[in-house]
């Protein structure tokens, strides 16, 4: 037979040598590679605006998303006389006359267009730095605690480092590129879209994306719909602003890119907007994306990088670090 004393001053002494609330070590999803592919990429985002981050080596790809970016426009799906062939409906099905009922469901219930119209990404955010030797010690990794993104590898004894997290207290994707020698950050960045944006790029280190959704009108909008998505013309606006702090080297404007050069260190801070009300569920012309998208940059821009990571780590963890699950 087991001895009870035994067993409770066993217990007692692991409560006594065990802090109460000790952290577990993060959880970190790691690869030795860049992505591929899309699936393949590392999530970021504070639930407005998101990221998908390849961990390129001699070009990085951000992939950028704004919560409310749409293409098309609000339309009502139902028909004026909606309730009133409801009826109709109810009746002819109540009588037997399903096949009745149906054809007139589909023909007076329904309006066009039968669907609506897709979610669109923001665009890309490109960092080049060209082809500077062969890389070794590559590694790119997510701590799920910290929400924070790590991309690093060597090249010719220099280690360079890419730290990346969308922030929810400054409402802003922060990322810091640096180098373990001074004057190693040399890159080309640059905002990216397929359609419907302008790019400026502005000495002081800004980049400004100003974009308004353009939809082809039936036939040609149908996006594969026979029904039709709705109606084309100029819909939402949209906009995204970038800006460069540099420790050490130079930061100039060519063309629509923004050039680093012999840099120790880089911060990059974008942000976005649209037009879109949610009180009005509807695009609002009153909004000026680029103002709101300047505004919130310009409050970001007045902390340190360690100020900015401090505050999203902060608040990251205390949603993430809520609630721990093992199966082992």
């Amino acid at each position: 037979m087991r001895n009870p004393t035994l067993n409770l001053l066993f217990v007692l002494a692991v409560l006594l040598v065990s802090p109460p609330f000790a952290h577990p070590a993060d959880d970190i999803l790691w690869y030795d590679q860049p992505a591929e592919t899309w699936t393949e990429a590392l999530p970021l985002g504070n639930g407005r605006i998101g990221a998908m981050v390849f961990g390129g080596i001699e070009e990085e790809r951000l992939q950028l998303n704004e919560e409310s970016l749409w293409a098309g426009e609000p339309v009502d799906a139902y028909p004026d006389h909606y309730l009133e062939t409801l009826k109709e409906v109810q009746r002819l099905t109540l009588s037997g006359e399903t096949q009745s009922a149906r054809e007139l469901g589909l023909r007076e219930m329904t309006k066009s267009p039968t669907s609506f119209r897709s979610y669109e990404p923001l665009g890309d955010l490109v960092i080049e730095s060209g082809p500077n030797g062969k890389a070794g010690d590559y590694r790119r990794e997510l701590s799920l605690n910290a929400g924070v993104n790590t991309t690093r590898y060597a090249v010719d004894g220099v280690e360079h480092a890419r730290e990346a997290f969308v922030s929810a207290v400054d409402d802003v994707l922060a990322l810091r590129i640096s180098a373990s020698k001074p004057g190693q950050v040399n890159v080309r960045i640059s905002l990216r879209r397929e359609k419907d944006m302008t790019v400026k790029a502005l000495e002081g280190g800004l980049l400004q994306m100003d974009g308004h959704i353009v939809d082809v009108a039936p036939p040609e909008g149908y996006d594969d719909n026979p029904g039709g998505s709705g109606p084309g013309g100029e819909h939402m606006r949209f906009a995204g602003r970038l800006l460069v702090k540099t420790v050490g080297g130079s930061v100039r404007a060519e063309e629509e890119s923004l050039v680093l050069s012999d840099a120790d260190k880089a911060v990059l801070l974008f942000t976005a907007a649209t037009d879109y009300s949610l009180e009005k569920m509807d695009f609002d012309r009153g909004i000026d994306p680029g103002r709101v998208a300047d505004d919130i940059l310009g409050k970001a821009a007045s902390k340190s990088w360690s100020e900015l990571r401090a505050d999203h780590e902060a608040d990251h963890r205390a949603m993430f670090e809520r609630v721990s699950l093992s199966f082992g």
